[in-house]
Parts: C-alpha cells; structure tokens; sequence
C-alpha cells in the first residue's frame, strides 16, 4: 500500500497556504498570494531541505517572473518572461540549475479549442535538448 498522506488548504481571498505531510515521508509547507498583477510565493520541503521563493509580474500580454530554489547542495534559479507573439506566446528563461547555466525558449501557439502546438529547446551545462508536440487541456 502506499503511505497515508495529509493535506490541509486554507484560501483567504488571493491568498493560500497549503501544508500536506506523508507519514515517514516529507512534509511540505506552501503560501501564494496576489497582489493586483503581482503574485508571489513560497514554499519549503523537509525532503532534501529545499525552500522555493518565487515571484511572477502579469503586465497582459507580457510577464516577467524570479524563482529561487534551495538547500544546502545547491541554489538554484532563474529569470523568465514571456511575450504574446504572432498570436501565440514566447516564454524565455536564463539561469543556474546545480552550478551549470541554464537557458531555454519556447513557443506555444492555440490551435483552437483544447489544442495548443509547442516548440522549444534547453540548454543547462553542456546539453542541449529540444521538443516540438501539441498540448492539450480539459
């Protein structure tokens, strides 16, 4: 069987904050919050001793966001933003993941209804990856 595990969630208008434990396993402590086109967020994990911060600035058809990530092994983090382009969105990020730079792009373009087509490609440290699909919601 698997471990029993406990969530508890309280909202408060744009406000949550989340508290779930796995018995032997982890516990997880997470809190967002809006402010207007502001949101930010943080969270910690007894699993490994990482702490996230992150912050995310929604200007319409743009943004621009931070994230930092944690423990005693590593600090890990990266800027990103995105822009609405040819009717589509283009997301870029720069950063740090385990000491090797990190950088990636991608676009994403409604196909219509649940459909959105997606290509992209990562570089962290010496390797490079890239992806093309399509994505869908429900």
């Amino acid at each position: 069987g698997h471990p029993a595990q406990t969530m508890l969630t309280y909202t408060a208008g744009d406000t949550v904050v989340a508290v779930s434990h796995q018995r032997g396993g982890s516990t997880e402590v997470g809190a967002r919050t809006s402010f207007g086109a502001i949101t930010v967020a943080a969270g910690y994990t007894t699993d490994a001793n990482v702490w996230t911060v992150s912050g995310h600035y929604n200007g319409g058809a743009w943004g621009v966001g931070a994230i930092v990530a944690a423990n005693n092994v590593a600090t890990n983090w990266a800027l990103s933003g995105n822009v609405e382009v040819m009717g589509g969105n283009l997301y870029a990020y720069g950063g740090r993941r385990f000491n090797d730079d990190a950088f990636g792009m991608s676009y994403g373009y409604g196909l219509g209804g649940s459909a959105t087509a997606t290509v992209g490609a990562e570089r962290v440290g010496a390797t490079t990856t890239a992806s093309i699909g399509v994505a869908f919601t429900f």
